[in-house]
C-alpha cells in the first residue's frame, strides 16, 4: 500500500515595509499589527483582495493580486536583509545609523497621523522643563504632553522628539531614574534645560 505524504505548506517569508506593517514577497500578504482597546491584533490583506482581523496566521497562498502586490513593493523586497540580523552583524556606527533611520520612520509616522506633532511636543517639552524649573523624567514628560492633547499613534514618536532636543542643544540627559511604567524597572531618563537654571 502506497502511502501518499501531504505537502508541507508554503511558510511565509515577511519583508518589513514600515513600523508594524510587513508584506509576504512569496504571496504578497499583508499584514498590520495594531493596538485597539489595548489589546494588540493583526489584520491581514488577502492577496485575493480580502482583508481582516485574524487571531492566528493564515497559510501562505498566493491569490488574483499576488503580482500586483509584489510589484507595488519589489524595492523594499529586493533591499530587505533582515534588520534583527543587520544588527546583530553590524559595527556600532552601522546600528546608531540604522535606529536613526527607524527613529525617522516613527517620526514620519507621527507626522502623517498628527501633523506638526513633532514641534508641538519640542515646544511643550522646553516651556514645561522651563516652568518645572528642574529635571523631569521622560515618562512625565511624555504624559504631560499627552494630557495637553499631544498625542502621537504610537509612544515611541516621542523618542525622535528627545533625541532632537538634545542634538540642538536644548535639553541634556541629567540622569537616570526607574520607570514608573515598567515595574520599576531600571533605564529610564530625565531630562534638563541646558540653558536652564538647574
Amino acid at each position: 500500500m502506497t502511502t501518499i505524504q501531504a505537502s508541507k505548506p508554503a511558510r511565509h517569508k515577511w519583508v518589513k515595509l514600515r513600523i508594524h506593517v510587513y508584506i509576504c514577497k512569496v504571496c504578497g500578504m499583508g499584514k498590520q499589527n495594531h493596538e485597539t482597546d489595548g489589546a494588540w491584533n493583526t489584520t491581514f490583506h488577502f492577496p485575493s483582495g480580502v482583508s481582516r482581523v485574524e487571531s492566528h496566521i493564515p497559510p501562505c497562498e498566493k491569490g488574483k493580486l499576488t503580482e500586483k502586490y509584489l510589484a507595488k513593493y519589489a524595492k523594499e523586497i529586493s533591499e530587505w536583509k533582515g534588520h534583527r540580523h543587520a544588527i546583530n552583524m553590524s559595527p556600532p556606527e552601522t546600528v546608531n545609523e540604522q535606529r536613526d533611520e527607524a527613529m525617522a520612520v516613527v517620526s514620519q509616522h507621527a507626522e502623517d497621523n498628527t501633523p506638526a506633532f513633532a514641534e508641538r511636543a519640542s515646544e511643550f517639552i522646553t516651556e514645561y522643563l522651563r516652568t518645572k524649573n528642574c529635571p523631569l523624567s521622560g515618562e512625565v514628560l511624555t504624559m504631560a504632553c499627552k494630557q495637553a492633547g499631544i498625542v502621537p499613534h504610537d509612544d515611541r514618536a516621542f523618542g525622535p522628539v528627545y533625541m532632537s532636543l538634545i542634538k540642538r542643544g536644548v535639553i541634556e540627559k541629567s540622569g537616570t531614574v526607574r520607570r514608573e511604567r515598567g515595574h520599576g524597572t531600571a533605564g529610564g531618563n530625565t531630562y534638563r534645560l541646558i540653558s536652564g537654571p538647574f
